[in-house]
């Protein structure tokens, strides 16, 4: 009791906050929104990054595809190659060697100082070790299947070339489509 003028008094409740029972199942509601938030959110990403990874390979095809044409339709040698995408372009990190990220592309041809190029092969690594594949064998009379080929490669990869692809195509063309990968 609070007494203000000695003839007034008033009940006064004193409010001492939260009950542990109220902050436990405050806890409880937030932890279960959590656990089905969380595997939704981490499914969004690893498409984001499968997604980021197959763009940048799409985008570096036309790359190539413009030193294709520059090139007197042919391709020149996987050195040459590498040179002329990266004047065309410093998005990317082009090598003849392994791709180890997203932004970085792995080039191959059969392209050599004394005869022209007729395939060109380009590989890219994901964040989450998928391996995504472009084989553009359009100029070759010689193989079964000509056309653009598109493959990838799981397994939580952490590395992959365009030199040795997963299954090089042969004449069944296994584990290849001729339509672009869709992201999983």
């Amino acid at each position: 009791m609070v007494s203000g003028r000695f003839w007034e008094t008033r009940n006064v409740e004193v409010d001492d906050g939260f009950t542990l029972i109220e902050l436990v199942v405050v806890m409880a509601i937030l932890g279960i929104l959590i656990a089905i938030a969380l595997p939704t959110y981490l499914g969004v990403i690893d498409q984001a990054h499968n997604t980021s990874a197959a763009s940048s390979l799409a985008n570096s095809y036309m790359i190539s595809q413009e030193v294709f044409l520059e090139s007197k339709a042919s391709y020149p040698t996987p050195v040459q190659m590498v040179k002329a995408m990266k004047e065309i372009s410093t998005t990317y990190t082009f090598t003849t060697g392994i791709s180890k990220n997203v932004n970085e592309i792995s080039v191959a041809t059969n392209g050599t100082l004394t005869s022209v190029g007729t395939w060109v092969s380009l590989a890219n690594l994901s964040p989450d070790g998928n391996c995504y594949y472009i084989l553009d064998n359009s100029n070759t009379s010689s193989v079964p299947g000509q056309g653009v080929w598109y493959s990838v490669q799981g397994f939580k990869l952490t590395s992959c070339s365009a030199i040795v692809p997963p299954t090089w195509p042969t004449s069944n063309w296994s584990g290849w489509s001729n339509k672009p990968v869709s992201v999983p």
